[in-house]
Order: C-alpha cells, then structure tokens, then sequence
C-alpha cells in the first residue's frame, strides 16, 4: 500500500507533549547553567551513555548480551564465548556507529544526505551481513505480526527522496528538535530501507538530531519494546504525540542525569536499565504527564543513592561493608492503584545491607499505600504518586542483628516526590505524630540516611 510522509511541521504536540518539551528546556538550561563540567565527569558520563546507548538498541532488536557483557565486550574489544561473536560484534559495530555519528554532529546540511546513511549503515552491518551493509534493500519484506507493512522497492526509493527534501526543510525551517529528532526516528522506520539494522539506524539518527540542537540521546530501555512498537504504531496510523511523548521522556532522563552527576560531584556508575512498561496509557494524558515525571525524580534518587554508596564503601573501608540490590520502578498501573489505595501490595524499589563479619542489619526501600503525610504536610495535592517507605528486613545468612537503627531512628521514614525533589517524613511510631522536611535534594537524602546507619557501626 502507498503512502507519503507526513512533514514534521505537522506535528502537533497535544498538552502531554508540550509539557514535556517544556521540561527539556529547563532541564537544558540547569545543564549548561553547570558548564563547563570537569573533563573527567564528561568522560564518565559519555561512557554510560555509550553503553547504555548501545545496549539497549542492541537488545530492542534481539541481542541477548546484558548490559555488563555488553560493557565488557566494548573495554575488551571481543567476547569469550564464541557461541556469541555476532552479538558481540552487534555491540562493536555499533558503537563504531556512534562514534561515527559524533563527527557529523556539527554538520548539519550531511544528516539528510542518504549516502550518509548508508555509510553509517555499512559500518553497523560490518562483518556481519556483507553483503546488505551499507545498501538499500532490492526487495520486498514483510515484517510478521506487523499492522503497517514496510512499503516495496519502488515506493520506498519515492519514500526516500523525499525523506531527504522534507528532512533538509525542516532543519531550515528550524522544526522544534525533539519534534524532528522524533520525525526522523518514525520516518526511517517506516520507511525501512535496509534489509537489517533499521530500529538501530532510526535510534542513531533520531540522537544525532538531539546531539545537534545541544541536547542529549533519548535512551528507549529494551524493557519499553512493547511501548515503543506501540507508538511506533500509533505514528504510523498518524498519531505522534505518543512516540513524542517516549522520546522526550527519555531526553528528560539523561539530562537529568547530568545534573545528578554535578551534584554528587564524582563519575557515576552504570545506570539502573529504567521503567519496564507492558502497557501504553491514552486515557488519561494528566496522569501520563505526572508519572513521567515522578518516574524521574524517583530514578534521580536511586542513582545518587547507589553513587553514595560507593563513597561511603571507601569512606568507612568497607566497615560496615555496603550492597545495594536494585529492582525497577513500578509502572503506571501500579503507581495509579496505590495511589488510590485500591491495593495493598507493596513493590521493592531497592535493597540496602550493611554487614561487619558475622553482624549485619539490611534496609528496603518499598513503594506503599498515598497515606503518609496526610496530617503533618496538609493537603495530598501538594505530593505526586506514592510513598517511598523503609523497612528494615533481616540480612541474609548474617548469624546475627547489628544494633543499628530502626526505622523510627532514622532520618526519615518515608519519601514523597514533591515538584522536582522529595520530601523527608519522619513518623513517631509511638504517638503517631508526623514531620516532613521538604525541598530536598535526592544526593542529601541519601546521603543523611548512610550516615545515620553508618556511624553505628564504627561506634
């Protein structure tokens, strides 16, 4: 079936969407209001992104490389197990593919240029179909299970040309970047023009329009793939404002990551793999929009957590030793039922042990029931989704409980995301009274919390 490519400048972004791009905009004003950042933080920060990058387009597609195999075969070079050279190869590829794409960033008028593209192409498919790298398809596919079929041979040349012409107007025209970034993402995925590799190249063309325009990569997690082929869809039926909505989630999040970075003030570790969405939300675009961005502020704090932890690991010279286990966040059904209290499960966010010798106590951090704070903070509009409650829990296979503190000595009990950062509630397990302590930073909450559990154990 024939169809033309919509102009990104018909991109309507709904209330969600502009939302959202608006986020961008502040985020990206915090991060260059911290440049210049050091050369070391740049580095580090590159490199997650690097493998985080490759990773999760690698899985999106198939690879069955995790993420730390995958950063093992990127310092490496190659893979032990040679059962699983393709897949290494996959991850080497393209991260020269990405590589690649750095020296066009600042050459605007060749991101259009299908030559481009197919040289790019030529190196992602290096070594492992030669014979497809680097050229358009000769025939027909079919892609199983697919609603919108990729078009054939004829069409998608038609397709292509034009492709080329709209993208270079809306660069000229200067269509907003996230819009274009997810155009182009949509467009060379429908379009299809490669026989391999074509989710791979979409996802490096859309960051390289990011990239371009002074922002950063729109990281999809593999465990959003049935989001992602769902908006995916939904664009080719002529809905974009889902896929825009993926996109710029994702942009929010990496920025943010940079702003996390300059307040730990140290090179973080490798991120947490996100969200694990099974669903797609269309009903309610308010809620969407507040779950995106309780979703960032929560993943904020679980990585400033597992950074400060790794300080105080050095700090105290592993007395007490620190693990931390860390599970996903809760999705949107989740987040909506326990805010509205219509179920009494509560999920693991992560774990925290301290253990000397035999002698340990353990921490988990669990989403519970939106009924905190109610007398002490005033009304529950001024707090988003859940609450984030601690527990203590036994450590296992520790013969013994360290006298640390429990919960009610802590610095707080719960956390509750309040704007762009949480608010600290203390509640008094024998009258009941509550505090809350607002407008603090997820690098000091976590921070304060290790430092009351630690002193313990030196005493």
């Amino acid at each position: 079936m024939s169809f033309d490519l919509p102009n990104s400048d018909s991109i309507q972004p709904d209330r969600v969407s502009a939302a959202l791009l608006d986020d961008i905009r502040e985020l990206a004003r915090q991060v260059n209001e911290l440049r210049p950042l050091s050369g070391g933080r740049v580095a580090a920060i590159h490199e997650r992104l690097l493998g985080e990058r490759v990773f999760n387009s690698n899985a999106m597609e198939g690879n069955t490389l995790t993420l730390r195999e995958t950063l093992a075969v990127l310092r490496a070079g190659l893979i032990a197990d040679m059962g699983r050279q393709r897949e290494a190869a996959e991850v080497i590829n393209l991260a020269a593919s990405i590589r690649e794409l750095q020296g066009l960033v600042a050459l605007r008028d060749q991101w259009p240029d299908l030559a481009v593209l197919r040289s790019v192409h030529a190196i992602l498919l290096r070594g492992i179909e030669p014979d497809a790298a680097g050229r358009f398809r000769g025939e027909r596919v079919v892609i199983t299970g697919a609603r919108h079929q990729p078009p054939n041979v004829e069409s998608m040349h038609r397709l292509l040309a034009g492709f080329e012409r709209q993208f270079s107007s809306s660069l000229a025209s200067g269509v907003d970047p996230v819009i274009l970034a997810t155009w182009v993402h949509w467009a060379i995925a429908r379009i299809h023009p490669f026989c391999d590799g074509n989710g791979r190249i979409a996802r490096l063309w859309q960051d390289l329009v990011l990239f371009g325009h002074g922002l950063t990569a729109a990281i999809i997690p593999a465990r959003d793939r049935t989001r992602y082929y769902a908006v995916l869809s939904m664009a080719d039926d002529g809905d974009f404002n889902p896929l825009l909505q993926l996109v710029a989630e994702r942009v929010c999040s990496t920025l943010q990551v940079y702003i996390d970075v300059d307040r730990v003030g140290e090179a973080m570790p490798d991120w947490p793999d996100g969200s694990d969405w099974d669903w797609v939300v269309q009903e309610d675009n308010g809620e969407r929009l507040e779950y995106a961005r309780w979703c960032r502020v929560i993943e904020s704090f679980r990585d400033c957590f597992r950074q400060q932890v790794e300080k105080f690991r050095f700090i105290f010279n592993g007395r007490p030793n620190i693990e931390m286990t860390a599970f996903e966040v809760i999705d949107q059904p989740m987040w909506r039922a326990l805010r509205q209290r219509t179920i009494a499960a509560t999920p693991w966010f992560f774990r925290v042990d301290f253990f000397v010798a035999d002698a340990g106590a353990g921490y988990v951090f669990c989403f519970a029931e939106n009924r905190l704070a109610a007398s002490a903070a005033g009304p529950q509009s001024a707090f988003s989704g859940p609450a984030l409650c601690v527990l203590e829990t036994p450590v296992i296979f520790m013969s013994h409980r360290m006298e640390v503190p429990s919960p009610g000595a802590l610095p707080f009990s719960a956390l509750r995301v309040a704007g762009s950062k949480l608010a600290g509630i203390w509640l008094d397990w024998a009258t009941g009274n509550e505090t809350v302590e607002r407008d603090l930073e997820p690098v000091t909450v976590a921070d304060r919390f290790l430092t009351s559990v630690c002193q313990r154990f030196v005493r």
